[in-house]
């Protein structure tokens, strides 16, 4: 799966944050007694009160806020993806069993919780059927690439 367009998230979420500012300030000028001007002169550096000057300043920061949040949400939502899709293809515990190199504790939740690591399954004779460990001791498997089976 491809990540996510870090350039088109930041754009978007820029987008989202001038419209939303905009948006709130159409809301103070038809409701000046529920105004949130105060809100944005803490927020936004340079903004004062409801002027062309200060929404100009406020858009572009506005913005650039939203531009900073894409920038920031980008990378972590396509490393997590990444970290949580392999995991999941694998059935949590392909890795384990084949052999192949893993981080964090190397053992699945699923499996964890019954107590087994991915060492005590191998020894076990679980097998590795594409899906995720699926077969117990002493029964058989459906495919080719299983373990010893426990003596």
């Amino acid at each position: 799966m491809r990540g996510l367009n870090l350039a088109i998230v930041a754009l978007a979420l820029g987008l989202l944050g001038a419209i939303t500012f905009t948006l709130c300030m159409l809301w103070d000028l038809a409701l000046p007694a529920y105004a949130m001007t105060r809100v944005w002169e803490l927020v936004l550096p340079g903004f004062r009160g409801i002027s062309l000057a200060s929404f100009a300043l406020g858009l572009v920061e506005s913005f650039l806020y939203g531009v900073y949040a894409g920038v920031v949400f980008g990378p972590i939502y396509n490393w997590l993806s990444r970290r949580l899709e392999a995991s999941l293809a694998t059935g949590g515990m392909k890795t384990c069993l084949n052999g192949s190199r893993r981080t964090g504790s190397g053992s699945s939740s699923r499996w964890a919780s019954a107590g087994l690591s991915c060492g005590a399954a191998r020894a076990a004779g679980w097998a590795d059927t594409g899906i995720g460990a699926t077969r117990r001791p002493g029964q058989r498997s459906s495919t080719a690439a299983t373990t010893t089976s426990p003596r």
